[in-house]
């Protein structure tokens, strides 16, 4: 086998593996065993069986469907050919399943369910029975490297699940078979040797790169939100709107004024032809006509602000309308951005527990959630070596990536999940770096 490609398959192993030890429960461990496990090798369909205390095995998890339906044709054909299966003598190992074990009828059927080349993949429990079965379908014949990277991912599997599951366990401990105690010891020596790209998952959300902040051009009451978030926007067009009924009181009465400062002084005007000594207080009415004038116009240009439009043409990226509707602002409050929807770049936010050294320039593959099999390839432009907090009170480190240029543009807004690479390390130090992390931690809060 290929260095490189077994170099490729020891990390994946590690990944899909932690994935499957991180898992909160039995459901979420079904589902990565299901869909993950492509990762390591692809295949047309993948079918998990957990065995009952009596052997019985039943279908629980299917790849690509959220819930088994339990009274499918296709599922019922399932366990029927899973329970011959189980019955013969290398039931706990690894082999693609001969048609010939089965009766005529599961062998015609074969061909409307099943794939011509469908791997038995047991999960043994530390007592050597069968805990579950993987079965893996695809029209490609299945290499003896496959099956070996295989048997490895899914012991694995059966250890988490057991972790799930520790009434399943038997009395006696660990029992394997010496050949197969120096195989896995081999294994896990021979896998420790091999260098694997350091990485960090993190959590990912697409934000504009190009856009305009809208921000609150006045102190005041928004009355109402024109636009919704994601919609297109063309230059001067109404965005929100303010609560005018104040800022309308006070225009009427600085009118008011203003009429009532221009009669007075043309009053005196007046007067002072006839009465030269009234020019002093022509003076005085003069200046307080040009204030009230002043002050007209600037209630005019408060009052001109009660519409906020947009700055440029492009998509409306803000939080739910309603929650401004009828909220007090202050001058300058960031209310929302107008994005230029083309031009787009990855926000990560790394935990400070899982930081590594991230420098510009650092492969990232992201993982949308509305496409969780496709990566889609970016590289970092920029870090911030200062850790934030989160609304839910968690540190993070922000980084933001930019997505290489034959890469298609995820919309805004959307998130995923990041892997964030950098070099190459010994898979020992990929395994111990969290829990040495943690050991560190504690002594130098101790010491």
């Amino acid at each position: 086998m290929d260095m490189t490609l077994r170099g490729e398959w020891a990390e994946i192993l590690v990944q899909v593996g932690h994935e499957a030890r991180q898992t909160p429960d039995v459901a979420a461990l079904l589902y990565v065993i299901a869909n993950e496990t492509y990762r390591l090798t692809p295949y047309t369909q993948a079918i998990l069986l957990k065995a009952s205390l009596d052997g019985k095995l039943t279908v629980v998890a299917a790849s690509g469907v959220a819930v088994v339906e339990r009274t499918a044709p296709h599922v019922a054909w399932v366990e029927r050919m899973a329970g011959v299966i189980a019955a013969a003598e290398d039931a706990d190992r690894i082999h693609v399943i001969d048609q010939g074990m089965l009766a005529p009828e599961e062998r015609e059927q074969w061909a409307e369910y099943g794939a011509p080349n469908i791997l038995w993949t047991p999960l043994i429990r530390p007592d050597g029975g069968v805990l579950g079965v993987l079965l893996l379908a695809r029209e490609r014949p299945w290499s003896v490297e496959e099956q070996s990277a295989l048997e490895l991912l899914v012991e694995a599997y059966a250890e988490t699940w057991c972790r799930f599951s520790p009434t399943r366990l038997l009395p006696g401990g660990l029992h394997l078979p010496r050949r197969r105690k120096l195989a896995l010891i081999a294994s896990a020596i021979i896998l420790a040797l091999f260098p694997v790209r350091n990485s960090v998952l993190s959590p990912a959300r697409i934000v504009p790169k190009d856009f305009d902040v809208v921000a609150a051009p006045m102190k005041g009451v928004i009355k109402n939100v024109v636009v919704h978030p994601d919609q297109s926007v063309a230059a001067n067009d109404v965005l929100f709107v303010y609560d005018d009924t104040e800022l309308r009181g006070k225009y009427a009465v600085s009118e008011r004024e203003v009429n009532v400062a221009d009669a007075a002084l043309l009053k005196a005007q007046t007067e002072g032809i006839r009465d030269p000594k009234s020019n002093a207080e022509t003076a005085q009415l003069t200046s307080v006509a040009d204030l009230r004038k002043a002050e007209l116009d600037a209630a005019a240009e408060l009052y001109a602000r009660v519409e906020v439009r947009a700055p440029r043409t492009g998509l409306v990226v803000m939080t739910d309308p309603e929650n401004w509707v009828g909220r007090p602002v202050e001058t300058g409050e960031h209310v929302l951005d107008v994005a230029n929807p083309a031009v787009v770049e990855a926000r990560l936010s790394l935990p400070v527990n899982d930081a590594i050294e991230v420098l510009p320039g650092a492969s990232v593959d992201i993982y949308m959630n509305d496409d969780p099999v496709r990566s889609l390839q970016a590289t970092v432009i920029r870090t911030n070596y200062s850790p934030e907090e989160t609304p839910d009170g968690k540190l993070v480190f922000r980084i933001s990536a930019d997505f290489l240029k034959d890469v298609p543009q995820p919309k805004i807004g959307f998130q995923g999940t990041a892997r964030i690479k950098t070099g190459r390390i010994p898979l020992a130090i990929y395994l111990l770096r969290r829990p040495l992390g943690i050991v560190r931690q504690y002594l130098s809060v101790v010491l």
